[in-house]
């Protein structure tokens, strides 16, 4: 990759080279995830409020006749209940819990209580996986019962469905198949719930229900081999990957599907989504998305893409992709280059693939040579002739600095189209509480929010919708500069009467 400078112009990476499938999957919206945090604050709508409705599974709209999609916010066991009761209208007889296990520790496997509850709930019910292809821990039935205790999932019968060999079902109308080879003990039962949580995944891009049953059905030693059309077991590298892959996945999806006919429903839950799949366990890459909700139907299309759609919604709710992008470029001066660079590879994979053309439409103002003039009237514009006093108190030594800030952070982003001054503060308001120990600059920025037109209250309200991905240590040093810069008035009288 061609290495660039900090400076200047040096903004678009719209023909950087294309990012590898696990990146991809969370190029519906890594890319957006600032966006999706202060959306609410970007388009002047109430933080949201809790209410009866968001412990009700809510049906999502739909473009044209079909199953429908049900969601539910409110991540939890009796969120999952509620969200399972929509769609369980064809399960009876012995049921089939299709879980991933995952490897030993995975951080963000589903949380053992939903998933005890949702078991508790159905009658004759059972977990089910089967063995893996790669060798790890889950590689053999002992090594994998063992995972399955210390991950915490024994609390009821766990059948591994290639624990006594396997069965090849027919797929109807394959184009690389004619039959799939399956866990012999799937066949022992009537029903299936594909309880998936939704992730990365390296080869298919995304980890959804599709995913759980098409690669977890598949038994460890016949089935997977198929599906990934690896000729061993060690050379990963060697497995099938792209299109290709994904057009086995389908096929042995289907297998399974036409299985169980109308007694399979899926539910997806968007929670802990890491662009890795829970196979690697404790190896898997940080989370960089915010938790959204749990997603059922009987149809596995619809709940794929509606789980697509919701973690790609920012492009939904009147961002456009100017101010997504502006969303990023603010960004940098504050968290770095380094870290805002996947987010923008990422967000140009999302625009290319909804058809919107790049590069965007450029947006700065300024140019090498007005850039350092028009970045100091941007600071002064915010925080007055403090600046003057600033940069005369400044040591020699550190001149240069002063320099930077004002021609690359003011003169290179603050002057730019797209997002107005006031937005801009707030943005930076957000970021700057979210880093935290920057409370001398958020100060700064508090007072300069002011001066753009954003109040205490809409100040605490981005704290607010921040709070649970900032923590409250945050949190609250971010409300004790908010009150020595405005201090609450006849606040306390009024809090009293709410309570």
């Amino acid at each position: 990759m061609q290495k660039r400078k900090l400076g200047k112009n040096n903004l678009d990476v719209s023909a950087a080279p294309a990012m590898s499938d696990r990146r991809r999957f969370l190029a519906v919206g890594l890319g957006m995830t600032a966006a999706s945090l202060l959306a609410p604050s970007l388009l002047g709508t109430e933080p949201s409020q809790s209410s009866d409705s968001s412990s009700r599974p809510a049906r999502l709209p739909q473009d044209k006749p079909g199953s429908p999609v049900f969601f539910m916010k409110d991540i939890s066991a009796n969120g999952l209940l509620e969200t399972y009761s929509k769609i369980n209208g064809g399960i009876t007889g012995k049921v089939a819990i299709k879980l991933h296990t995952g490897e030993p520790h995975g951080p963000n496997i589903l949380p053992r209580d939903m998933v005890k509850a949702l078991q508790q709930r159905i009658p004759n019910s059972n977990l089910v996986e089967t063995n893996t292809f790669y060798k790890g821990k889950r590689y053999t039935t002992a090594d994998h019962r063992e995972t399955i205790k210390i991950n915490g999932w024994d609390f009821c019968p766990v059948d591994i469905m290639d624990e006594d060999g396997a069965v090849m079902i027919p797929v109807q109308g394959g184009k690389h198949f004619t039959e799939m080879s399956v866990g012999k003990l799937m066949l022992d039962y009537d029903s299936m719930v594909v309880l998936t949580h939704f992730k990365g995944h390296a080869m298919g891009g995304f980890g959804g229900s599709m995913k759980n049953i098409a690669i977890g059905c598949a038994d460890g030693r016949i089935g997977k081999k198929m599906v990934h059309a690896a000729p061993n077991s060690d050379d990963i590298k060697s497995w099938l990957g792209g299109e290709p892959f994904q057009e086995n996945l389908v096929e042995s999806a289907k297998a399974t599907m036409d299985h169980f006919g109308k007694r399979i429903v899926y539910i997806n839950v968007l929670r802990n989504m890491s662009v890795d799949c829970d196979c690697a366990g404790i190896e898997a890459a940080p989370v960089k998305a915010r938790d959204l909700g749990i997603l059922a139907s009987t149809d596995l299309l619809a709940v794929e893409q509606a789980s697509i759609d919701m973690v790609g919604a920012a492009l939904n709710v009147g961002l456009t992709p100017v101010v997504i992008k502006e969303i990023l470029y603010q960004s940098v001066p504050y968290v770095g280059v380094a870290k805002v660079f996947d987010f923008l590879h990422a967000t140009n994979a999302v625009f290319q693939e909804k058809g919107i053309g790049l590069p965007l439409k450029g947006q700065s103002t300024t140019t090498a040579a007005t850039r350092f003039e028009k970045g100091v009237a941007a600071q002064k514009a915010i925080f007055g002739e403090a600046i003057d006093k600033m940069r005369q108190q400044a040591p020699s030594d550190q001149l240069h600095i002063q320099d930077f800030l004002a021609a690359n952070c003011f003169g290179d982003y603050y002057t730019r189209n797209g997002i107005d001054l006031k937005m801009r503060e707030l943005l930076t308001f957000a970021m700057l509480i979210s880093l935290g120990g920057c409370e001398p600059q958020v100060k700064g920025h508090v007072t300069g929010n002011l001066k753009a037109g954003n109040d205490r209250t809409r100040l605490i309200d981005v704290v607010t919708q921040l709070l649970p991905y900032i923590g409250y240590l945050r949190t609250l040093n971010a409300l004790r500069v908010i009150d020595e810069v405005v201090p609450p008035i006849n606040l306390t009288s009024a809090a009293t009467t709410a309570h």
